[in-house]
Formats: C-alpha cells, sequence, structure tokens
C-alpha cells in the first residue's frame, strides 16, 4: 500500500463558518521511501462549520505539474521528502 504525506500551507477563515485549508501532497509507492513527484499534487478545501463538526464543501486536487519549470518539482518533492522523513516512525518505537 502507499504512504502518503501532506503539508498544510494555509487555512484561513473565509466568513464565521466558512474556512479555506491549502495543502500539498506527496505519494510514495509500496514498498519505497522516495516521493513520486508525477503524483504530487496541491490541494485546496472549502469547509463549513456546523455545531463542533467540519463538512467539506468542495475539494480540489491539481496535479502539481509546473509546466516547463522543473526546479519547482524539484523544490515540492524536495520538501515533501523532507517531512516524510520526518514524520516516519522512530523504529525503536515503533510496534505495529
Amino acid at each position: 500500500m502507499a504512504s502518503y504525506i501532506g503539508i498544510v500551507r494555509e487555512v484561513r477563515p473565509l466568513a464565521t463558518t466558512i474556512f479555506l485549508l491549502r495543502a500539498v501532497a506527496g505519494m510514495i509507492p509500496a514498498g519505497g521511501s522516495i516521493i513520486n513527484p508525477a503524483v504530487n499534487a496541491i490541494q485546496t478545501m472549502i469547509a463549513q462549520k456546523a455545531g463542533e463538526q467540519f463538512r467539506v464543501a468542495l475539494f480540489q486536487n491539481t496535479p502539481a505539474a509546473f509546466h516547463n519549470r522543473p526546479n519547482l518539482v524539484q523544490q515540492l518533492t524536495a520538501e515533501l521528502q523532507h517531512a516524510f522523513e520526518e514524520q516516519k516512525p522512530n523504529e525503536k518505537n515503533y510496534k505495529p
């Protein structure tokens, strides 16, 4: 099974009960340890708060292709790889 990593870039209220969340995401193929840059994504979500719960009103997942800008692909991939490595469980303390 693949592993996923996300980085939240921004959470901002648009109104009292409406929030915008911007994030980036990457995928590590099953059995691997390296981000696959071909499937990096830029994500946007609009959520509405109802009581203590949030409900997704809109979710957009856009491929992070950065056409003709390979340096941006490399930059995002490196950032996601770093985040993935930082969140991996400490192997001494990890019990599946």
